[in-house]
Formats: structure tokens, sequence, C-alpha cells
């Protein structure tokens, strides 16, 4: 079969088709390639004949299309995974078949069918992305760190040079610089400087607006980058042109804004990063939400200024705040070992056992008891109250040693 009779064939049957299709020699050279392949690869007919296939074509692995189109060659149809660089220089990937063209026995050439799979290869891509930065906040209890490592992990796969994390305070909803990713250089230590004196509101009425009169707040795009917003001239002081946020929300509530930057050496607004940046987003608001609600759970724990303490079903001690722990004085080891009642007095132990007994009948209880620590004793109007679901006593008390005497 010459070259000429299957370039003429296939481009009866494929020429208009928006999958490529290209049939190779026995020295992996076209003989033919339908349009859809030219204007992706934006090779010229010279071009074509002067460059070996597998300069073009890639696959997952390597030498994985090597192996495929050796097995078609003898006779083995295949289907195989392939990349394309465009004419753009971005990436595309396609499903392909190769299947072998006999004549008299033998493999005369090889042709390849691919069907579009750039996004299928994009959300795979994506899937372990999220689920690497999924882990991230599984190992960090806090979320600053947290962030920043998200911020780091992002910029280092697509090429971004800067991000940033913005979130509302916990009072007045000010939405404020959180944790971010600069370069050391000065132009963005002065930016830190105007970023950290920056702040938004979360409600639409009270947020700035663009020259045309819309929230920032709610401008996707750009955000961070707006005519008449102060940091722009930072941001260019600092070597950034180019710059997008994305709101986070978690139900209907912005809990973050991401915002990155890069200069002109960065790989632009591409579909994918975007596309990744919305899933991510999605994501990110349950995770922000349960690790702030950690946070302020913790503050109030160690902050409220009463005795706190954390039970399982028998009374043995899972957790006490500090104020608790200053009077037991005995270490988180220590105490997390004992039983309540072994701080508490013998002629107030039968009492406490007695509550604790009642409070998983009832749901809550109130008492008071003697706590006894290694160098105080202070009498405590304890309030406890049961949660059936986690088997788990959570109590409060407050010193009333002095209202007695």
């Amino acid at each position: 079969i010459s070259g000429e009779e299957l370039s003429l064939h296939f481009s009866e049957l494929f020429a208009l088709s928006d999958e490529i299709v290209i049939c190779l020699n026995g020295d992996q050279k076209p003989v033919y390639w339908n349009e859809a392949f030219g204007r992706l690869t934006g090779l010229s007919d010279f071009e074509q004949f002067e460059h070996s296939f597998l300069n073009v074509v890639g696959s997952a692995e390597p030498h994985d299309l090597e192996e495929a189109l050796s097995a078609a060659w003898q006779g083995i149809p295949q289907e195989i995974l392939v990349s394309l660089k465009a004419r753009n220089g971005s990436e595309h990937w396609f499903s392909c078949t190769i299947t072998p063209i006999k004549s008299g026995g033998s493999t005369q050439a090889v042709f390849l069918l691919g069907r579009e799979a750039t996004m299928q290869q994009i959300r795979i891509k994506h899937e372990i992305l999220l689920n690497e930065i999924s882990g991230i906040f599984r190992q960090e209890e806090d979320l600053k760190p947290a962030l920043h490592k998200v911020i780091t992990r992002i910029c280092a796969k697509f090429g971004w040079e800067a991000g940033e994390f913005w979130l509302p305070d916990q009072i007045n909803r000010r939405i404020k610089l959180f944790s971010w990713l600069y370069p050391e250089t000065k132009g963005f230590e002065q930016l830190l400087g105007i970023s950290m004196s920056e702040q938004m509101s979360s409600e639409v009425e009270h947020s700035m607006t663009t020259a045309s009169g819309r929230p920032l707040l709610h401008k996707a795009s750009h955000l961070f980058l707006n005519d008449n917003f102060p940091r722009k001239t930072f941001v260019s002081q600092a070597g950034m042109n180019q710059g997008f946020s994305v709101p986070v929300y978690a139900g209907d509530q912005i809990v973050a804004i991401m915002t990155f930057f890069a200069s002109g050496n960065a790989k632009g607004y591409s579909k994918d990063l975007l596309f990744f940046c919305r899933e991510l987003a999605q994501r990110l608001g349950v995770y922000i939400q349960l690790h702030r609600m950690r946070h302020d759970y913790k503050q109030m724990f160690e902050l409220v200024p009463d005795y706190l303490i954390v039970l399982n079903a028998n009374g043995r001690i899972y957790k006490v705040n500090r104020y608790m722990q200053d009077v037991l004085g005995s270490s988180d080891e220590e105490l997390r070992s004992k039983s309540l009642i072994s701080y508490v007095p013998e002629d107030y132990q039968e009492e406490l056992i007695s509550r604790i007994q009642e409070v998983k009948s009832r749901g809550a209880v109130s008492f008071e008891a003697v706590l006894s620590g290694k160098t105080q004793e202070i009498l405590i109007e304890w309030s406890f109250s049961y949660n059936r679901d986690e088997q788990v006593i959570y109590g409060a008390g407050k010193d009333i040693t002095l209202r007695i005497k």
C-alpha cells in the first residue's frame, strides 16, 4: 500500500473529523494526518515530515507509546493515553486506539484515532493535588501554617510567585490578610505593610467597590488589582503584573479569599489553574470553617477563667483547661491516667460518684464538691452535662470557696 493511497483513503474518511487521526509508516513518519491534528499542533506539511512522530506525541509514562506502537506493528491493536503539545504551548490529552493496517499478511502501516481526554486528565491531576491538600489539613492543627503550605503547593504546581489567604475576623467580620507566601524582596516587604493595614467588610453594602460600583468582595477576578484599590501600586512595584482572586464559601458565607500574583514569566490564566482554584475553593470552605471552630473552642477552653474538664462516662479525665491544671498541679499525662474522684476528698467522693451516674440519665446536673490539688483545696460549684452519642461528660465549675467562708 503506497503512502499516497493511504492518504487518499483516510482523507475521504476523516478530513473533517474533530478527532485526531494520524497514519504512520514503518519509520514512525506520518503519511497522513487530518486537519484536527494540524490545527492543534500548528506544524506545516514540511515540518510534519521532518519530525518523527515520537517527537510530537508523548505518553503518560516513558516508553508506553513506543511499546504500544511496537505491538501494533506486530498486528495487535492497542489503546493508550497520549499527550500532544499544542501550538500555544498547552498540553492536550487524547484517548487513542492504534490499529494495524495489514496487506498480504503483514502490517504495512498503523493509524491512531484519538478522542479528546484533556479534561479527564486534568480532573485526575486535580484530584491528586486536592488529596495532597486535604492531607495538609489532617496533619496541621493550626490554620495559618496549613494555609501557607496550601499556597506554597499551588504556586509551585502552577508557576505563580506569590499567594495570599484573606479571612474574616471573628468579631466584626472585617476581612484581613491571614496567611501569605511572598518572595523576599523590598517590593514585597512594602506590599506586606500595606496589605496588613487593609481590610474589607464581609457585608456587600459595606464593601469597597470598583469604578463601576460593583462590590469588590464579589468580583472573582482581579479582586485585589482593581484600578481604585490602593494595593495595585505596591503589587506593580513588587514586579507583579498578573493576579486573580477566588472567594471561598462555606454555604452562603465567605470564609476566605485566595489571591495569587505573578510576573510576566508566569503561565498566565490557564483554564487548568482557574478550574482547579474553583474546585479547591469548594473544599477549602469546609476545612477553614472547621479549623476556625476548633480554634474558637481551644481559645474558649483555655481562656475562660472557669474550671473546665472533659471526662469519659466513668469519670476518667480526658482533658482539663489550664486553670484546672494549675489547681491540680499535675501534668497532662498524669491527669489522663486518673479519674476525677482521685482529686476529691473522701467526704465528697460518694456525692461525685452519684452525680456522674445521675448526669448520664438526666443529661445535666449541678452540685458542689471540693477539689484537692497538690498545693491547694477549693470548693467548686459544678455543672455537668452528658453527650450520649460520644459518651462524654463536660464539666464547668466556679470557685465558691470565698463565698462559703
